[in-house]
Formats: C-alpha cells, sequence, structure tokens
C-alpha cells in the first residue's frame, strides 16, 4: 500500500516562525499604544493646570465672591477679600484651588480661616477650599522650581483686582513639572501673571557614520614642457588726453529723525500720557496734573499728542481721565483715547509686542491686554512700541 502525503501543508517550524512575528508585532503595536496614551494625558493635564491657574487669576480680578464646598448648599457667598489662589505639591496627583478669605497667601484647612463666614453669619467659619482636582492616570506633579531652587510645594494667589501673581515661598518665577513616565511638561507662571506652557524636546540620538574608506592615489604623469615662443614687441600707440571733468559739490544731506520715548519727572518733547509710579501704576492724560511721571517723546520736529489730528495713531484707550487702568487700542472698553500725531508726510506706527524691534521705540509696558496696570519697558511683557516712517 502507498502512503501519500500532503505537500501544501505548514511545518513547525514554518507555523512557530509566523506565530513570532505575529507576536513581536503584537508586542510593539501594545508598547506603542500605552505610550501614546501616556502622552495625551500628560497633555491634557498640563493644559487642564494652565487653565486652573488662568481661572483663579481671573475670578481675583473680577473680584468674585467666595464660594466653598458647604457654601453652595447654603448658597450665600460672601466677597474673597484677599482673592483666590492655587496650592500644588510635589509627588502629588491632585492640585487644590481655594479662596484666601485671612489674606495670608495659604490655604487654610477646615474651620481655620476666620473670615470664611457666610453672609450675615458669626461663628463658625466655613473651610477656604474651593475644588480638588485630580490629575489624569499617570500623570504627577514631578518638581517645583521656584526661582531655579526646588521647593515641596508652592501657593499662588491673585489678590483683586491686580493680575499680578503672589507666591509662597516669595520669588519671581515658578516652573511647575508634570511627569507621566519619562517625559514631562512645565508650567511657568511669572510675578506679573503671565502663564505659559513648555513642552521639552528629546535629544535625538545622531547615528555614527560609516567611515569610507580613502581611495589609492594614481600618480600623475610627468608633464614635458613646452617650449617658449618669445612675443613680437606691439607698438605703443601715443595716448590722447582727456579734458578734466567739472566736479560737482556733493549736497548736503539732510540728518535723519528718530523717536525716542522715555519714562521721567519732566518732559522736553512731547508727553503722551502720564502715571502714577514707574511700576505698577495707574495712568492719566496728559492734560491732567495728578501724576508726576511723563510718558515723553522726543526726536521729531511737530510730533504731538492730538487725537484730532488726521495723521495720529490712538496708542492706549484709559478707562477715566485720571486714575485709570488702560487697555490696548483694540478694545473697546474704555472711553479715554491716548494718542500720538505725526508731522505732514510722515506716518506714525504703533503696536504691542515682547520687545520692540530695531528701528521701534519702547513708550512703556502693560500688565495684561485690558484691565492693566503700566509700567515702565522693563516692568511687564507687553510693550508700546511706536516708530515714525
Amino acid at each position: 500500500m502507498k502512503i501519500y502525503f500532503d505537500k501544501k501543508s505548514f511545518t513547525i517550524i514554518e507555523m512557530t516562525i509566523v506565530i513570532s512575528i505575529v507576536s513581536i508585532l503584537s508586542l510593539i503595536v501594545l508598547i506603542n499604544y500605552s505610550t501614546s496614551q501616556n502622552e495625551l494625558a500628560l497633555q491634557r493635564s498640563i493644559n487642564k493646570l494652565a487653565q486652573d491657574v488662568r481661572r483663579v487669576q481671573a475670578m481675583a480680578m473680577a473680584a468674585d465672591d467666595f464660594k466653598s464646598k458647604k457654601d453652595f448648599l447654603w448658597n450665600s457667598p460672601t466677597p474673597s477679600q484677599g482673592g483666590f489662589g492655587i496650592k500644588i505639591s510635589t509627588n502629588d496627583t491632585f492640585y487644590i484651588l481655594f479662596a484666601d478669605c485671612d489674606k495670608d497667601k495659604e490655604l487654610d484647612g477646615d474651620f481655620s480661616a476666620q473670615s470664611c463666614f457666610l453672609s450675615g453669619e458669626t461663628g463658625m467659619p466655613y473651610p477656604e477650599e474651593l475644588e480638588n482636582v485630580a490629575l489624569e492616570k499617570n500623570v504627577k506633579i514631578g518638581g517645583i522650581l521656584l526661582d531655579n531652587s526646588h521647593v515641596d510645594s508652592v501657593v499662588i494667589t491673585f489678590v483683586p483686582p491686580s493680575p499680578e501673581a503672589n507666591f509662597n515661598p516669595d520669588g519671581q518665577e515658578v516652573i511647575i513639572s508634570l511627569t507621566s513616565g519619562k517625559r514631562s511638561a512645565n508650567v511657568k507662571i511669572n510675578r506679573a501673571g503671565v502663564i505659559t506652557i513648555e513642552f521639552p524636546t528629546p535629544t535625538p540620538i545622531t547615528p555614527t557614520p560609516t567611515l569610507t574608506p580613502t581611495p589609492t592615489l594614481t600618480p600623475t604623469p610627468t608633464l614635458t614642457p613646452t617650449p617658449t615662443l618669445t612675443p613680437t614687441p606691439t607698438l605703443t600707440p601715443t595716448p590722447t588726453l582727456t579734458p578734466t571733468p567739472t566736479l560737482t559739490p556733493t549736497p548736503t544731506p539732510t540728518p535723519s529723525q528718530n523717536l525716542n520715548c522715555s519714562i521721567g519727572t519732566s518732559c522736553s518733547g512731547t508727553t503722551v500720557f502720564k502715571i502714577s509710579n514707574s511700576t505698577n501704576a495707574h495712568a492719566e492724560l496728559p492734560s491732567q496734573n495728578n501724576y508726576t511721571y511723563y510718558v515723553c517723546c522726543t526726536g521729531i520736529t511737530g510730533l504731538g499728542n492730538d487725537c484730532n489730528a488726521a495723521n495720529k495713531i490712538v496708542v492706549l484707550k484709559l478707562s477715566d481721565i485720571t486714575n485709570a487702568h488702560v487697555e490696548e487700542n483694540s478694545y473697546s472698553n474704555y472711553p479715554n483715547n491716548v494718542c500720538l500725531s505725526a508731522p505732514t508726510g510722515k506716518t506714525i506706527i504703533c503696536n504691542y509686542n515682547s520687545s520692540c524691534s530695531t528701528g521701534y521705540s519702547c513708550l512703556a509696558s502693560i500688565s495684561a491686554e485690558t484691565n492693566a496696570h503700566v509700567g515702565d519697558c522693563n516692568v511687564y511683557s507687553i510693550k508700546i512700541c511706536c516708530k515714525i516712517e
């Protein structure tokens, strides 16, 4: 009897190789999926943290009412005189938003803040905590840098109506790092209340280049020199005399004029507006006489501050004629304009940037786009930059 074998079937070795390849590919996919999920969770958490810092800043600037967890039940809000804040601690998987009722720049526990009372009540106060915000899975607070020094925890508070940040412990800038596995992301808050998000870029690994062998040099054959021909001398013609040209006098250039602005206690040029101090200041129109610091511009003949001139630009808007907050000229919340007017034939250009470009002069700096304080150019991150063309 003859026995026949099916030649189309797989051998054990072939099946083992296929199963191994499928297993390796599945493992790679699972690892990449887990890494991708952790990165997405980190991005959502760092954006949520930045939004919550901006939220307590906005609550303080708006002088919102205090509403603790127990306060919500009674529906009887009271103003938070000390503003609002956020407490963050290293290695925690959460952070806490709170109302600083007793103005101590610290989160007090249940029944310890002696000014957290409901409206019209006396006796037992209510806790300052507003919300305990949990970070996403596998995300934690990896570290806190206060002025480049590591700290275990930090409390950031905002006091009405200023957007500026206060730190406890005291400092000028804090960097909060969230981590998920080997990845990290940072939220940076400075004293002026500017909040930014940073995602550190991992250093790429550069492969070592492969050395190419040096080719063997082939000796160059020696050339036989060609005999040099003696040239026939050329007759030189007698040169024709050229008349000397008459020199035309060069016109004297007109000296260029550049806009030059500064803040001081007097002004020999054009006063654009006045401020109460060189930092954290209120403003007033140039026609008022309550403040002694002048935003003064010179260097341009015919420069003025007339808001009725045809060739003018609105530099800022003020909430009142004096003791005013300021806003950028694109907003329409404030009725009083501060202007620069250019002489005939000239154009004035102004913008708001983190630094003034070449050719522009810095008038002052403001703490926010609207509802802002004003100071000299080194105080706040938004600079008022102008030039004349």
